[in-house]
């Protein structure tokens, strides 16, 4: 088979876009690092599922099996069975397997499963006095291996079964259990050979699929029908074997004759394993991957590249020490780890990877990374409200502006698509501080904004948040009239915000009142005041006036002030009447500046036409009718 070798990095193929917005800024890949575990015991063997992370910890008493996921707190210990040992988990979506011991006069090592929701976990082999292990998972579905006296064979279960189903039930020696979906893989000696065998349900018997007079059936992998093995060729060394089930024989697709190809993983299409020397002659080990367009590629350095683990096109690995990755687009392999201490054992799932790294007291952590996008929504962007707030312009700052606020109960507001959020702005010594809520919860108080005279700064990271679920969300700024005792003041400054997810958005685009189209007709008053959107505003309080802008969208809001004397309006969404607004306010102190005053439902994805029409009424405290548009924010 011919191979293509790259110097630097695996070349595959990316496509991408951008969501629309005035607030975006141009977007930055990279991969976010957290830190899961931070003690002074051993946390190991992670496993990962889309954001679910799951793992065996040391909980001071033994190993128990810890979960943890974006946004469900810290991470929970899901096993909870006091002095026994818990080892070996693994996940698909919210179900996760592990090995269990459990003691009494039929000692043995059990298979334990939980899923979200469940109060305990539930032992599915249940099988007294013979062990069980090697728990995979695929959805509902479990396999492993357990010994039934004689020999190893291989079980599996799925909710509602009575009991496990032995599929093998033979005198060999079977091992190495895997699953996707309804499809079990296993290797299994016969006399002569070792051979790879696949099981689904309704099948009468297993399927032999590699067929060999050869020793190797080595590790068998599974990603749909798609299967993978390393077996032994003529020359006495393990190769690299493929084949879809139904689709022919097995195809042998690495050719390194006289070295070992190990290790394999399979996702799709996408194969990837560890070998020995390959195209650059060398006696360290190297990545490769291969596809049925692509043939082979490999890596080629002075180094061993350690471990591959693939998801879709992503692949993850270890070399000297740290985690490395790469995926469609990249010029060259990205160090994701970089950290002086060593990482190991990487998985990956979807754009979240795992791993196990060593901290500064020699046991080991877990950590995890996900591909992330930044993009950057500023003070005044789409999805961004605020009452008493003030707007400010400068060079210096992000986007040349900026909204300080300084008063007790006023609050900034910010919607947003990701799974984080930091906030950037300056830090004085007159600076207060804030307190920052995301989705209707505290989640830090007393965010201090002050800084020395030595140390002030006009732009710093403020505050971060932790990781959120992958989703939309609303962040806010809510000032409670306290400082730092050595601040001589309680300002509170955003300069900007930046989102951080997969594909983070924004609320959509912010239309300036005087560039909408049609715009304005009948009588209303234009000015300019920096307070406002682009610095205009215009405001009518006469029946028969209309401000009109045609958008295409999925959502539209009216952002505007809300003050003592202001009136009442109609709302129109293409030719009907949605709903009557009074842009009353009581309080003056907390009155609004740029409010979303009206926001629509979720409208047919298309052209609409929006229409406000002051009504020439108020409410019966308003001391006058006005009704202001600054700006409409329109959602794609």
């Amino acid at each position: 088979m011919g191979r293509r070798t790259l110097a630097v990095a695996l070349v595959l193929a990316l496509g991408g876009a951008l969501v629309p917005g005035a607030a975006l800024a141009a977007p930055v890949y990279h991969w976010k690092v957290v830190r899961l575990t931070d003690n002074e015991v051993s946390d190991d063997a992670p496993a990962v599922s889309g954001d679910g992370v799951v793992w065996r910890g040391w909980d001071g008493n033994d190993y128990e099996i810890y979960a943890w996921a974006p946004g469900g707190g810290p991470p929970m210990n899901i096993s909870n069975r006091d002095g026994v040992e818990d080892r070996d988990p693994q996940i698909s979506g919210d179900r996760v397997v592990w090995e269990g011991f459990r003691e009494g006069d039929f000692a043995d090592w059990e298979i334990f499963t939980w899923k979200l929701g469940d109060a305990a976990p539930t032992n599915i082999s249940n099988r007294m006095g013979m062990d069980d292990e090697n728990p995979q998972v695929s959805g509902d579905r479990v396999v492993w291996r357990g010994h039934d006296g004689i020999d190893w064979e291989v079980f599996t279960w799925t909710p509602g079964a009575p009991s496990p189903t032995n599929l093998t039930n033979n005198i060999y020696l079977e091992w190495s259990p895997q699953v996707s979906g309804d499809r079990v893989v296993w290797g299994m000696p016969v006399p002569g050979q070792s051979e790879v065998f696949t099981w689904t349900p309704g099948d009468a018997a297993p399927e032999n699929l590699s067929d060999t007079d050869l020793p190797g059936g080595l590790n068998p992998q599974v990603s749909g029908n798609r299967v993978v093995w390393a077996g032994w060729d003529e020359t006495y060394g393990d190769e690299i074997y493929t084949c879809v089930v139904g689709s022919g024989d097995p195809v042998r697709i690495s050719n390194n004759p006289g070295f070992a190809d190990l290790g394999v993983r399979v996702s799709g299409d996408r194969v990837v394993w560890q070998g020995t020397g390959g195209s650059d002659g060398g006696d360290d080990h190297e990545v490769f991957t291969w596809t049925p367009a692509g043939g082979v590629v490999q890596t080629v350095n002075g180094n061993d590249d350690l471990d591959p683990e693939v998801s879709g096109d992503v692949v993850v690995w270890q070399r000297a020490g740290e985690i490395y990755a790469v995926r469609p687009g990249d010029a060259a392999p990205v160090n994701v780890s970089d950290r002086p201490q060593t990482d190991y054992g990487p998985e990956i799932s979807g754009d979240r990877i795992v791993w196990n790294g060593y901290g500064t007291s020699f046991t080991s952590d877990i950590f995890t990374a996900t591909l992330v996008t930044d993009i950057g929504l500023e003070h005044d962007g789409a999805g961004v409200v605020f009452d008493r707030w003030v707007t400010g312009y400068s060079a210096a700052y992000s986007g040349g502006g900026y909204v300080y606020g300084r008063w007790t109960g006023t609050r900034l507001t910010a919607v947003f698509v990701g799974s984080s959020i930091s906030w950037t702005g300056p830090k004085q010594p007159g600076y207060g501080m804030a307190d920052i809520w995301i989705d209707g919860a505290k989640v830090a108080t007393d965010v201090d904004c002050y800084a020395s005279d030595a140390d002030k700064t006009l732009s710093a990271t403020i505050w971060e948040s932790d990781t959120l679920p992958r989703g939309a969300h609303t962040i806010e700024l809510r000032l409670e009239g306290r400082k730092n005792p050595a601040s001589t003041g309680y300002v509170v400054v955003l300069d900007r915000l930046t989102v951080t997810g997969a594909t983070p958005q924004v609320w959509g685009t912010r239309v300036d009142d005087s560039l909408a189209l049609p715009g304005y007709s009948g009588t209303w008053l234009p000015y300019v005041n920096p307070t406002y959107f682009n610095k205009t505003y215009a405001y009518s309080r006469w029946a028969g006036s209309a401000f009109t802008l045609d958008f295409t969208g999925t959502q539209v809001a009216w952002i505007g002030p809300r003050t003592p004397n202001y009136g009442i309006a109609e709302v129109w969404i293409d030719g009907a009447k949605v709903a009557t607004v009074d842009c009353y306010r009581a309080d003056l102190a907390t009155q609004g500046w740029r409010e979303a005053v009206w926001v629509s439902g979720v409208l047919a994805a298309g052209p609409h036409t929006l229409s406000i029409r002051p009504t020439g009424t108020k409410n019966a405290a308003a001391t006058a009718a006005n009704v202001v548009i600054d700006a409409i924010d329109v959602r794609p």
